[in-house]
């Protein structure tokens, strides 16, 4: 075996070797360093060169040109000198100039045939220089030829020139001469600059080149440098690799030792492994084995190389298996046999087991078999040998030791996982083996280290009773005799059974104590010693933490639910799990005791048939999530998994039912119970052939419930669909039952019934179905309260076969019809026909077109207003710009008819152009007429509102009638905001900045009202009428929670429709702050509406002097001191017996609501900051904690909250304090009342903040034994300090207005008296 396992031998590198692999490596480095620098230097010179190259012709260029000009230069220098001086003159200093400048002259033509030929010399290089310009300009390809004949031409006169003294000027010459060689001039510049450019291009482009290459050579040297390092370090992870092997099977030895006769092979046939007890069974050494292949290993069993079972492993063969009494191959991989080998020994019976042997990796690296010698049981079962047959003896004997095999099986698979290991040395575990004697065989050192023995004990040879002594003598088993200790200890262990238990030392250390014998009872055994003392303190941990959990979800107590609920720690092993648990999946009691892991579960359901992905994580998830389990039987249980600190629960539910009833809701609707809209489809698809065969008529309806998509936004979704639901029941309990009725979808039904006349069938439906909804609908609200409501419906009807006979032609048809009927205002069915929903094809149409565009040309287009009236002061807010078509021949036209006539051709654009500017100009007329200014509010269409240019035309309205912006309010219907949410703000906003209001009209009559209010800047909202003209109760809860919302959002609310005294009491009670209606005034002519100016004006003077309000309006903070409030109030009222009070507690926030739309005069507010109202008296307060004497917070606890409502600053405090110490809170009690958070601290429920007067002067506080909390003790933040202010609202002189005085100076004395700390 030593041969076989030199290959591993960790020894083969040393330091030396590795060393040199290192300066390998840097010499490496080194060359490609070097390397680079050499490659760069070579491309740098060949760029150089070429750079120069293209410099030479660039200097060529140059120099010709110079040349050019500057011999032309000393030719016009020379026309100069050579001008004749005046011969006339005899003066002698002019005759010396003469002479001087006829030298100049000679020196000038001595220079002139220089720079001839020195120009002319380059040109002759230009021969060389032509692929240059014919590739840069190819037009002046021959002009080295052109220039050399020209200078040829006139070489002769510059000879002349130079050489002839006396020589006449002559002003053609020169003129000639330039005129043959200034046209070069051009030329030769632009020659010179090409070769700038070209130089400048060979530079750019010889660098990019030299970048590329360098940058393409130093990624491909660093990649031949990583390659080269990647594959050393992949050679020393291989040779790690082998040295850990070497140890492991070094390691192995010794175990493999003590088992039955085993032997090993690798994938080769070698033989790797022979241990003693083979030796003895073949009388063959291990040295004389290993290592021989070719089958060598089967001559002791069978007398001939031949396969034997260890081989069937490694390569499986049919024909073996006739070769023995018994083989079998198990789930695990295992081959278990029986078979008789007559020439080993005498003959003996072996019972053999076989497993492969995998490497760390899990690669396959051999096989390996163990035996063990059942002779003697065969001898037992001679009897039964002779009287059944050979045969049936060896299948007897194979049944009977197949348990036997089944552990060896066991075994080899231990020895498998030992590979993984890299020595026993580093096992967290100590390990001993012991033999028969009791003796010690080996021990690793964590044996040693962890029962703290001396490190001799750990040597082979160590008697168990010396361990047992000297442990007995450090008191690691108590008190008693030494001696009677250990030979207690001793007689167990003698007994040579498998033995597991925990043995606490006297350090409080836990150990787990696991031991087996080798050889059942006959070659000692092994133990496993194992530190658990942490396990054990978080399992406790975990008991604690589980009896929580069953505390708060009572585990057992879900049994009557139905409900399995498991608890499983970090590592998904069991610690606790409910009966109802095991109950439900049938689970084997060893499968529900503590420690059992969640994947066994999940095992031992896929055995069982049970469907779905990945059933094991299912039963493993850590993390919240929620699944469905199929099991066999057919049920369905979700489980659902819930993270704790330490583990996780998992709740398992049967949703058998759940989830059959959602199949069924796949054809069903779920809130109304009705077929779905497909469903329906495919019922009448299969109704059709039999109607058409039989030639009977059908009717079908689209039916719509008018205004319930308010209904839906108010109340909330939960009650939207129980009311849904009541309709749907309602339709179906009142048509025939073989009436097919489905919903469509949102609000919308589908109808369809057969008959012999439709158009009668249809008619008595619709009674039958308005009828039906006479009665009101009944429902809770979300605060419990029992309310009702009242809903009609609209609808198209189509008629089969008269409309068609094609269903989606028809469902389209029906859906046009109710789109119609929609528009006639509600609770209206309409027959398709073309004159309906498609109106531009009716002579009604296009009549109305023609006349709609002479009435504005002609003017007859007027104006009315209707008056908008304020609820509390009956003052004129306002009026609204209606308009009205008085045709020359039918008279007046409602705007019903001729406003959607108009969107529908564009007119309306033209139309409202004219109203906007008539009701501007009107409003501005009554203001210069004396009337004090209000407000005209004009309706715009959507079509108007989307023109590109309509901020500009309002801002040129306000301009041309000199109007204040502040007195125009725009109106714009919900299908304005509802198309384009972002183009709408953008819209809005820039109206705004005009300085207009903006309103929202017939609020209600659309779908998602609702959330346009809080994204766009409305000012004010109009309810429509249809929700006011009733007075039943139940319809006013629409107009309550719209009230609520808008003074939510601080909007103005204007209710349209007002017709009677009694609406308009409702609604001045539900908070609306204008009414506009016919109980006040119908829409009036200008005319008109002038006299109702100067009527109203003077009601409200002669209101004005008779008026003496003398009722105040107080707010007081529900949460504070409320009862001494109350009674200074109340004292004030003794003192003025003359005025009135109404007193309102409640939320701050409710009570800054009050102040800002006048509905509270004075109000005391507790706030967390500065509010945008200013106080007329303020103080500051902190906060104390109060509780009960004997309440114990701890201080890591959650703490258990009294709080106020949302809204109270004391919450806001309380909240925000503990978050900053990150202490978590839990809200067990609200209350607004102080008598509510007083009843629940008196009980001990919990803590909360009041202020220090609630505590000092509150007797029921004392009485229930309640106290300040000190923070630092509980462990509580110190509370943030409360503003406390008086806020008043300023009213006219008068009775009230001195009375308001005289209550805030009471209020002043009485927050004074409290101690707080006044704010100036």
């Amino acid at each position: 075996m030593d041969r076989n396992l030199s290959v591993y031998s960790p020894n083969r590198w040393s330091g030396p070797v590795w060393a040199s692999v290192a300066v390998a490596i840097a010499i490496v480095v080194a060359g490609v360093f070097f390397s680079f620098r050499y490659v760069e230097g070579v491309l740098s010179d060949f760029t150089d060169e070429m750079v120069e190259a293209r410099g030479a012709n660039l200097w060529k260029a140059s120099q010709l040109d110079y040349q050019l000009k500057s011999l032309l230069g000393e030719l016009s220098q020379h026309q100069l000198l050579a001008t004749d001086p005046d011969s006339s003159s005899t003066d002698i200093d002019q005759t010396e100039d003469v002479e001087q400048e006829v030298s100049q002259t000679r020196e000038s033509s001595k220079r002139l045939t220089q720079k001839f030929y020195r120009f002319w010399e380059y040109v002759e290089q230009l021969s060389g220089y032509e692929d240059f310009v014919f590739a840069e300009l190819p037009q002046h390809a021959n002009v080295h030829l052109d220039l050399a004949t020209d200078l040829d031409a006139i070489e002769a006169e510059i000879l002349s020139i130079a050489g002839t003294p006396g020589f006449t000027y002559d002003p053609a010459f020169y003129a000639r001469i330039s005129r043959q060689l200034t046209p070069y001039q051009a030329i030769l510049h632009e020659i010179a600059i090409a070769a700038n450019q070209a130089q400048a291009r060979s530079i750019v482009s010889y660098d990019r080149t030299l970048l590329v290459s360098m940058r393409g050579l130093f990624a491909g040297l660093l990649v031949l440098l990583g390659g080269v390092v990647a594959s050393l370090l992949y050679w020393r992870y291989q040779l790690r690799i082998n040295r850990q092997t070497a140890e492991t099977y070094t390691a192995l030895i010794g175990v493999m030792e003590f088992m039955d006769p085993t032997m090993a092979i690798d994938t080769d046939g070698t033989v790797i492994f022979w241990n003693s007890a083979m030796e003895n069974l073949t009388q063959i050494r291990a040295d004389d084995m290993i290592g021989k292949s070719n089958y060598e290993y089967a001559l002791p069993f069978y007398g001939q190389r031949r396969k034997i079972l260890i081989d069937l492993m490694l390569e499986w063969d049919e024909q073996m298996q006739g070769e023995y009494l018994f083989v079998e191959k198990l789930e695990s991989g295992a081959i278990v046999a029986a078979s008789y080998h007559p020439n080993l020994r005498g003959g003996v019976h072996l019972a053999s087991s076989a497993q492969l042997l995998k490497s760390p990796k899990g690669l396959v690296i051999g096989a390996v078999e163990s035996v063990k010698d059942v002779t003697q049981e065969k001898a037992s079962e001679g009897r039964l040998e002779e009287a059944q047959g050979q045969s049936q003896i060896a299948l007897s004997l194979a049944e009977q030791r197949l348990a036997t095999l089944r552990e060896k099986e066991s075994e080899i698979s231990s020895l498998e996982n030992l590979l993984s290991l890299k020595s026993l040395d580093f096992i967290r575990q100590g390990i001993s083996v012991f033999d028969r004697n009791l003796i010690l065989l080996s021990a690793n050192k964590a044996f040693v280290d962890l029962l703290q023995l001396p490190e001799s004990f750990g040597e082979p040879g160590t008697t168990l009773a010396e361990m047992f002594r000297f442990n007995a003598r450090r008191g690691e088993y108590g008190e008693g005799d030494i001696e009677a200790q250990v030979n207690e200890r001793l007689a167990l262990a003698k007994k040579f059974e498998p033995h597991e238990f925990e043995r606490t030392r006297k350090d409080g250390t836990i150990i787990h104590v696991s031991g087996r014998p080798v050889d059942e009872g006959i070659g000692g055994f092994i133990t496993v010693f194992t530190d658990v003392t942490q396990e054990r303190a978080h399992e406790q941990s975990q008991e604690q933490q589980i009896q929580g959990l069953e505390d708060i979800l009572s585990l057992e107590a879900m049994d009557h639910l139905g409900v399995g609920v498991a608890v499983y720690d970090d590592e998904l092993r069991l610690i606790h799990a409910n009966k109802f648990h095991q109950t439900m999946y049938d689970f084997p009691d060893e499968l529900t005791v503590r420690g059992t892991s969640a994947a066994s579960l999940g095992r031992f359901l896929t055995e069982a048939g049970a469907r779905g992905d990945r059933i094991i994580e299912k039963f493993s998830a850590k993390t919240e999530q929620k699944s469905d389990l199929s099991l066999a039987d057919g049920r369905v249980i979700e489980i659902r998994s819930n993270p704790l600190k330490s583990g996780v629960v998992l709740i398992h539910t049967d949703v058998t039912k759940e989830r059959k009833e959602a199949e069924r809701l796949r054809d069903y609707d779920a809130v109304t119970g009705l077929p779905t809209l497909e469903s329906t489809m495919a019922i009448v698809e299969k109704v059709v052939p039999t109607l058409i065969a039989s030639g009977r008529q059908a009717v079908g309806m689209r039916i719509q419930i008018d205004r319930f998509g308010m209904a839906n936004e108010i109340f909330g979704q939960t009650v939207g669909d129980r009311l849904l639901k009541q309709v749907g029941q309602r339709l179906r309990g009142v048509v025939d039952v073989n009436t097919v009725i489905g919903r469509a979808g949102g609000n919308e039904f589908l109808l369809i019934d057969d008959a012999d006349d439709a158009n009668t069938k249809a008619n008595s439906i619709v009674k039958v179905l308005k009828e039906a909804m006479k009665p009101p609908f009944h429902f809770n609200s979300e605060d419990g309260q029992s309310q009702k409501i009242s809903f009609t419906l609209s609808g198209g009807i189509v008629l089969f076969p008269e409309n068609g006979t094609d269903i989606q032609d028809l469902v389209n048809k029906s859906r046009l019809a109710a789109q119609f009927a929609a528009t006639q205002g509600g609770d209206t069915f309409r027959f398709f026909d073309w004159q309906s929903t498609r109106r531009k094809f009716s002579s009604d149409y296009i009549r109305i077109e023609n006349d709609l565009r002479s009435a504005i040309e002609e003017g007859q287009l007027i104006l009315h207003y209707q008056p908008q009236i304020e609820f509390q002061s009956g003052r004129l807010h306002g009026c609204e710009a209606l308009i009205r078509w008085i045709h020359p021949k039918q008279g007046l036209i409602s705007p019903l008819e001729f406003i959607p006539v108009a969107e529908e051709t564009g007119l309306i654009v033209p139309i409202g152009d004219w109203v906007l500017h008539h009701a501007c100009s009107q409003a501005k007329q009554w203001q210069e007429a004396g009337h004090p200014p209000f407000v005209v509010s004009v309706n715009v269409s959507v079509v108007q509102f989307r023109g590109r240019d309509f901020i500009e035309k309002v801002r040129s309205v306000l301009q041309e009638t000199e109007l204040e912006p502040q007195y125009l309010e725009l109106e714009l219907t919900e299908s304005i905001v509802a198309e384009d949410l972002d183009l709408t703000r953008k819209t809005l906003e820039q109206l705004k900045s005009l300085g207009v209001s903006l309103a929202i009209d017939d609020f209600g009559t659309g779908y998602s009202s609702l959330a346009y209010l809080t994204k766009l800047p409305f000012d004010t909202l109009k309810i429509d009428q249809a929700f006011v003209r009733g007075t039943e109760k139940h319809n006013w809860a629409i107009v309550r929670a719209v009230a609520q919302l808008a003074r939510s959002l601080g909007l103005s609310i204007v209710a349209e429709g007002v017709e009677t005294s009694e609406q308009a009491g409702m609604l001045t009670e539900l908070g609306c702050h204008i009414a506009q209606g016919y109980f006040y005034s119908r829409p009036l002519p200008k005319e008109e509406f002038n006299s109702y100016l100067d009527q109203h004006e003077t009601a409200m003077n002669f209101m004005d002097i008779q008026k003496d309000d003398v009722t105040l309006r107080v707010g007081l903070p529900s949460f504070s001191a409320i009862d001494e409030f109350q009674e200074c109030t109340m004292n004030f009222l003794t003192e003025r017996p003359d005025l009135k009070v109404n007193i309102l507690c409640d939320t701050s926030d409710h009570l800054i609501e009050g102040l800002i739309l006048g509905e509270v005069d004075v109000a005391v507010i507790m706030s967390a900051g500065p509010l945008e109202l200013d106080p007329v008296h303020a103080w500051v307060d902190r906060p104390v904690w109060v509780g009960r004497c004997d309440i114990d917070l701890g201080k890591d606890a959650q703490v258990p909250l009294l709080v106020h409502p949302e809204g109270s600053p004391f919450r806001k405090r309380m909240l925000d304090g503990l978050r900053k110490m990150d202490r978590s809170a839990n809200i067990v009690f609200q209350s607004s009342a102080l008598q509510g958070l007083v009843y629940a601290l008196g009980k001990g429920f919990g803590i909360t903040a009041l202020q220090k007067a609630s505590f000092s002067q509150g007797e029921r506080l004392n009485k229930g034994h309640i106290h300040v909390l000190d923070p630092e003790e509980n462990g509580l933040p110190v509370l943030e300090p409360v503003l406390c202010g008086i806020y008043v609202r300023e009213r006219d002189p008068g009775a009230a207005h001195d009375g308001q005085a005289m209550l805030v100076d009471n209020l002043v004395g009485l927050l004074d008296s409290f101690g707080f700390e006044r704010v100036s």
